[in-house]
């Protein structure tokens, strides 16, 4: 179990954190099963921003994206009703390497359109190991996160590769978690 630190974020209660990207089994502490089930860990954070870093792929060396993503809220884990002025990333999204016409936009990971392989309801990003690759939630005020739930990138199963692999989450400037998240099914 990671420690909870006490600085700006404040334990209150269970922590989820899933990925419910495959049909894969076998969920630790800091995983999910892919069946849109939590894993559990210490605590419910008060927070107003959360970062989620990409530290790596499984496999692509150039891309790397997502499908969706959740913020849960309070003790019964309400999905955040988020809009795209709320994210930020860098990249950003195709645009910061001149592809300016690319459907696959940060706003796409607030579409609800989670569990696809239509790659124009997905985000990616230009990657290069050793660079810095995040996506921030700004909540517009402080709340209590029960967790975050991600869909891995899933265009096809060539494509799965390009999904985010190791992510680290940090809320209000406090790093909480390294993770895993599970690769995509590739439908």
């Amino acid at each position: 179990m990671v420690p909870v630190p006490t600085n700006s974020v404040r334990p209150v209660g269970p922590v989820t954190f899933s990925t419910p990207s495959s049909a894969s089994a076998g969920a630790g502490p800091a995983e999910g099963d892919g069946s849109g089930e939590p894993c559990r860990t210490a605590a419910l954070m008060t927070c107003r921003v959360l970062r989620i870093d990409i530290d790596s792929t499984w496999g692509d060396p150039n891309y790397v994206g997502l499908c969706g993503v959740e913020v849960l809220l309070g003790a019964r884990a309400v999905p955040a009703k988020l809009n795209a002025n709320q994210l930020t990333a860098v990249p950003k999204d195709l645009s910061d390497i001149g592809c300016f016409d690319d459907p696959r936009v940060l706003a796409n990971l607030l579409n609800s359109v989670n569990n696809t392989a239509d790659d124009t309801k997905m985000w990616i990003i230009p990657f290069t190991r050793g660079s810095e690759h995040f996506l921030q939630i700004d909540l517009m005020r402080p709340q209590e996160v029960a967790g975050l739930r991600f869909w891995n990138y899933n265009k096809a199963s060539e494509h799965v590769l390009r999904g985010c692999r190791n992510i680290k989450i940090s809320a209000d400037g406090i790093q909480l978690f390294r993770c895993l998240l599970r690769p995509g099914p590739g439908c």
